[in-house]
């Protein structure tokens, strides 16, 4: 089953989007079922606090695919 991973705020349910993203540009990892993977980013000072990754495919966020994400 396919999934999606997105970091921002203020996710609006109508348009399937944050509408702030913590990190505009980023296009994605791809990984096979049981496949570990890991995603080092560097992120700007003014990017600190509380976000929040979700799957954004119509459903899975409602199901509760989403998890608190504090940058520090």
């Amino acid at each position: 089953m396919a999934h999606e991973a997105h970091f921002g705020r203020n996710f609006d349910s109508t348009k399937r989007l944050y509408k702030e993203d913590l990190m505009p540009g980023f296009l994605g990892i791809h990984l096979e079922p049981n496949q570990v993977g890991y995603l080092h980013i560097l992120l700007p000072e003014k990017q600190k606090g509380e976000w929040e990754l979700g799957c954004l495919i119509s459903g899975h966020y409602e199901a509760g695919q989403k998890a608190k994400l504090v940058v520090k």
